[in-house]
Protein backbone atom coordinates (compact mmCIF):
# COMPACT_ATOMS: atom_id res chain seq x y z
CA UNK A 1 0.00 0.00 0.00
CA UNK A 2 1.35 3.44 -0.85
CA UNK A 3 -0.22 6.98 0.19
CA UNK A 4 0.29 10.61 -0.77
CA UNK A 5 -0.30 13.42 1.78
CA UNK A 6 -1.98 16.62 0.96
CA UNK A 7 -2.28 19.34 3.58
CA UNK A 8 -1.31 23.16 3.65
CA UNK A 9 0.00 23.17 7.07
CA UNK A 10 3.73 21.34 7.01
CA UNK A 11 3.43 20.38 10.58
CA UNK A 12 0.17 17.83 9.84
CA UNK A 13 2.14 16.45 6.89
CA UNK A 14 4.79 15.63 8.70
CA UNK A 15 3.31 14.26 11.87
CA UNK A 16 1.33 12.04 9.50
CA UNK A 17 4.17 11.06 7.75
CA UNK A 18 5.78 9.53 9.95
CA UNK A 19 2.97 8.00 11.98
CA UNK A 20 2.20 6.69 8.49
CA UNK A 21 5.89 5.78 7.87
CA UNK A 22 6.31 3.72 10.98
CA UNK A 23 3.43 1.95 10.50
CA UNK A 24 5.15 -0.24 7.51
CA UNK A 25 3.41 2.35 4.84
CA UNK A 26 4.93 3.72 1.94
CA UNK A 27 4.32 7.82 1.66
CA UNK A 28 5.27 8.55 -1.99
CA UNK A 29 4.86 12.54 -2.13
CA UNK A 30 3.73 15.01 -0.08
CA UNK A 31 2.13 18.35 -1.42
CA UNK A 32 0.92 21.31 0.09
CA UNK A 33 -2.29 22.76 -1.88
CA UNK A 34 -5.00 21.11 -4.22
CA UNK A 35 -3.01 21.90 -7.28
CA UNK A 36 0.06 19.45 -6.50
CA UNK A 37 -2.56 16.73 -5.36
CA UNK A 38 -3.57 16.72 -8.54
CA UNK A 39 -0.30 16.35 -9.95
CA UNK A 40 1.27 13.91 -7.56
CA UNK A 41 -1.74 11.69 -8.49
CA UNK A 42 -0.98 11.55 -11.95
CA UNK A 43 2.52 10.99 -11.36
CA UNK A 44 2.22 8.48 -8.98
CA UNK A 45 -1.22 6.57 -8.98
CA UNK A 46 -1.43 6.14 -5.16
CA UNK A 47 -3.55 3.37 -3.26
CA UNK A 48 -4.46 6.15 -0.53
CA UNK A 49 -4.33 9.96 -0.72
CA UNK A 50 -4.74 11.81 2.82
CA UNK A 51 -6.38 14.73 1.94
CA UNK A 52 -7.51 18.75 3.87
CA UNK A 53 -10.46 19.35 2.24
CA UNK A 54 -9.92 23.31 3.29
CA UNK A 55 -6.93 24.37 1.56
CA UNK A 56 -5.26 27.21 -0.65
CA UNK A 57 -5.29 26.93 -4.41
CA UNK A 58 -7.84 23.58 -3.82
CA UNK A 59 -9.50 22.47 -6.86
CA UNK A 60 -12.51 21.45 -5.40
CA UNK A 61 -14.18 19.95 -8.37
CA UNK A 62 -11.31 18.13 -9.94
CA UNK A 63 -10.02 16.57 -6.35
CA UNK A 64 -13.45 15.26 -5.50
Amino acid sequence: MNIIIIDDDHLVVNSLKTIIAAKGIEVLAVGYDGLQAINLFEKYRPDIILMDIRMEKNERNRCN
